[in-house]
């Protein structure tokens, strides 16, 4: 799992064993409501150059024709990639230098009958993980997320992997 584009701002001040949680929009395609969909222990902060040249991320690459494009936001010299179609173009300079790489063991997407399943309960989860009170879930994370302490982290990753 890795995580280049998205969110620069979190990206680029997070570090080598963070845990990044990833929540559906409010309005999402699949009908869902906001729910973590994926999370990411940090194994390697890497540029988008490097990441570019490793083999095992080659599929990460932005491609022509592409159903559904990479997020590794250069081309061969590390200048940006002209295929994004100047989506993330403004941000460039920004985005580059942070590639995210996650741990394999510790990272995964959930699937969509956990999404459904544990959707139901995210509010009341999220009210009790940080002791506040909010009708949803933007209430309790903010527009922009929020930083957790390491606590709150192994209490939201025991809850989505089934652990009391």
């Amino acid at each position: 799992m890795t995580w280049g584009i998205c969110r620069f701002d979190f990206r680029n001040n997070m570090h080598e064993g963070d845990y990044v949680f990833f929540v559906l929009p409010k309005h999402n395609y699949d009908g869902f409501g906001q729910m973590i969909f994926a999370y990411m222990k940090i194994k390697e902060i890497i540029s988008h150059k490097e990441a570019f040249f490793r083999t095992n991320l080659h599929k990460k690459r932005m491609r022509e024709n592409a159903r559904v494009n990479g997020n590794i936001l250069v081309d061969e010299n590390g200048g940006y990639n002209k295929l994004d179609d100047g989506m993330h173009y403004r941000n460039f300079e920004k985005i580059k230098g942070h590639y995210a790489i996650g741990d394999e063991i510790e990272s995964r997407k959930l699937d969509v009958s956990e999404i459904r399943e544990k959707g139901k309960t995210f509010v009341h989860k999220l009210e009790r993980v940080f002791g506040e009170s909010g009708d949803s879930v933007f209430d309790i994370l903010g527009r922009k997320g929020r930083k957790m302490n390491s606590k709150q982290v192994q209490q939201l990753l025991a809850w989505l992997n089934d652990k009391p």
